[in-house]
């Protein structure tokens, strides 16, 4: 199945809908959800009803080299960052591995003011697939991520 840019689908693995903006080629899509943006192949897609779906007659033929992408670091260190950029910065990480299939990272805010952990915190909160966080009790500058 193809899918366009535009169209409504439903990415299985996180249990959201959203929608594509971008065909990368290879039988991957770039999907936005919400204020994350994940890429996913074909098979983890659906269509959501009432959405338009594609006819093989409207995709255009293209070639797209993908580039191979390393899995990304089950650790950010978001010191010395605005709370814009820390929290730019955090939403990519977090959909990266996401997708990448990890299941406990670590966001390092440092303690300073609070307000990057705050950002931090409001941010996972609202990640449908953060299971749970915490402050390590180790480290108060750092919070720990169960996906």
């Amino acid at each position: 199945m193809t899918f366009a840019k535009g169209q409504h689908v439903s990415v299985l693995k996180l249990k959201r809908s959203g929608t594509i903006v971008d065909c990368l080629g290879g039988n991957r899509y770039l999907v936005a959800l919400g204020s994350l943006t994940v890429s996913c192949s074909t098979s983890e897609l659906t269509p959501v009803l009432g959405s338009p779906a594609t006819s093989p007659t409207s995709t255009k033929a293209s070639v797209t080299i993908t580039p191979v992408v390393a899995k990304p670091p089950a650790t950010i260190d978001l010191h010395g960052l605005t709370v814009a950029e820390a929290s730019r910065r955090l939403e990519t990480w977090l959909s990266q591995v996401i997708v990448a299939g990890l299941h406990q990272v670590k966001v390092i805010h440092g303690l300073g003011t609070g307000r990057l952990q705050e950002a931090t915190h409001n941010i996972l909160r609202s990640v449908s697939t953060v299971r749970s966080f915490r402050v390590n009790e180790w480290n108060p500058g750092e919070t720990d991520v169960f996906l």
